[in-house]
């Protein structure tokens, strides 16, 4: 008799601790899971512009917005101020 309640104390013993670390498991876990969707749409998006990297076109205009070059016999037009230079 003594050594089934030694024992049924010793269960609940274990079972309280393990139901607290799993409940920081699970808090852990939660926080990892957000943190991967987050990582996976940064991933999602860096795929997304690096195909846009590999097409010549979106080089070209990236280099006309961000470098002011132009293709050989191409000739920028610019619009200077909000009236469009109609006087």
């Amino acid at each position: 008799m003594t050594f089934m309640a030694l024992f049924i104390g010793w269960a609940g013993y274990t079972y309280m601790d393990q139901s607290g670390e799993i409940g920081v498991k699970a808090s852990q876990l939660a926080e990892r899971m957000t943190v991967k969707s987050e990582n996976e749409q940064v991933l999602v998006q860096l795929k997304y512009e690096l195909n846009r990297l590999k097409d010549p076109e979106y080089i070209g205009q990236m280099a006309m917005k961000k470098y002011g070059l132009y293709k050989p016999g191409e000739i920028p037009v610019r619009i200077s101020g909000q009236n469009g230079g109609n006087d």
